[in-house]
C-alpha cells in the first residue's frame, strides 16, 4: 500500500499539495521501516545467536523511522486541525518547520538510544546467547 501511495503521488501531479506531501513523507518513513524490518529478519541471527551488537544498526534505523512516521502523522493531524478551525484560509506551507521538527525529534531520540545503549536484544531483558557448557 505504501508503494501504491508513493507511485500515485509521483504519477498524478494534480493530487500534489501540502497534505499529499505530508502523506508522501509518512509513506517514505513507513517504507524505510518495512525495508529495515525485512533486512533485519533475513540477516540477524540466521547462523548464530543474536547479540546486542548484531542489533545495533537495525535497531537505531528502526527507531528513527518509527519516530519519523509518527512525527509525520502528527503533522498531518495538526494540518487537519488547522483546516477544520479555519477552512477558508490559505495554507502557508511550513516545510522547513515540519522537516526540522520531525527529523530533529527522530534524530534526538535515536541519539539518546545510541548513547545509553538501550537498543537490541539486551534492552528487552533478554539474556542473549545461552551458555554452552559441556558437563
Amino acid at each position: 500500500s505504501v508503494l501504491l501511495m508513493l507511485s500515485c503521488f509521483a504519477l498524478f501531479p494534480r493530487v500534489r499539495g501540502s497534505t499529499a506531501e505530508l502523506l508522501m513523507w509518512r509513506g517514505m518513513s513507513d517504507l524505510a521501516m518495512g525495508v529495515t524490518l525485512l533486512v533485519a529478519e533475513n540477516t540477524i541471527g540466521t547462523e548464530s545467536c543474536v547479540t546486542q551488537n548484531d542489533c545495533k544498526w537495525y535497531s537505531l534505523i528502526l527507531q528513527f523511522t518509527v519516530m519519523a512516521s509518527c512525527g509525520w502523522f502528527l503533522t498531518l493531524s495538526l494540518e487537519l486541525m488547522r483546516a477544520v478551525r479555519n477552512p477558508f484560509s490559505k495554507h502557508a506551507a511550513h516545510p522547513y518547520r515540519n522537516h526540522s521538527i520531525v527529523w530533529g525529534i527522530s534524530g534526538f531520540f535515536t541519539l539518546v538510544l545510541w548513547i545509553t545503549e538501550s537498543y537490541g536484544a539486551m534492552a528487552t531483558g533478554s539474556k542473549g546467547c545461552p551458555s554452552h557448557s559441556s558437563s
